[in-house]
């Protein structure tokens, strides 16, 4: 396999310039950040989010959890972790652990934790567990600046409390 259909579909349909870089099999975004030596805060962890029956994908650096609590607080609604079986009807041309941070190219809303704009270079799952995708900031801003944005993850064993945090692929939300 190589980059999800959908996803290079969106991407080149956006005009978007990326690239591709190969890396040993993984299973996550953290995995995927490790192998192929890319900055774990450069590094886009998409985790899919649940209200009734609406979805949105969350976008946090890959060394952050996410603070579901803050989500919920910002978006006024309370959201809580979609399932396996929920991942795989939405990312179906996607293999586990490798769910792109582009949900558009699925029909997806996002919401984007600012911290991400202050890269300068983003590396994200392709929906192929052995392939990233990389692109300048600027690239990806243009894909989700129309999104909500907020403070809504922290750096893994920083503030808030562990209590308050929500690890994502310690819990098997990310697909």
């Amino acid at each position: 396999m190589s980059i999800a259909h959908n996803l290079a579909t969106y991407l080149d349909d956006q005009a978007i310039q990326y690239s591709t870089i190969h890396h040993p099999e993984s299973s996550t975004s953290q995995d995927s950040a490790r192998s192929a030596n890319i900055p774990m805060h450069q590094m886009v962890k998409a985790i899919l989010l649940r209200h009734n029956n609406n979805y949105i994908v969350a976008l946090i650096p890959s060394d952050h959890r996410l603070d579901l609590s803050e989500i919920n607080h910002q978006l006024h609604s309370h959201w809580s972790m979609a399932n396996q079986q929920e991942l795989l009807k939405m990312f179906q041309d996607c293999q586990p652990g490798s769910v792109p941070a582009v949900p558009a190219a699925y029909h997806l809303s996002a919401i984007w934790d600012s911290s991400l704009a202050e890269n300068d270079h983003i590396y994200m799952e392709s929906g192929d567990n052995e392939e990233l995708i990389s692109m300048s900031n600027r690239q990806f801003m243009s894909l989700v600046s129309i999104q909500d944005k907020g403070i809504f993850s922290h750096p893994a064993g920083g503030y808030p409390p562990a209590s308050a945090q929500f690890d994502a692929e310690d819990n098997g939300a990310e697909f």
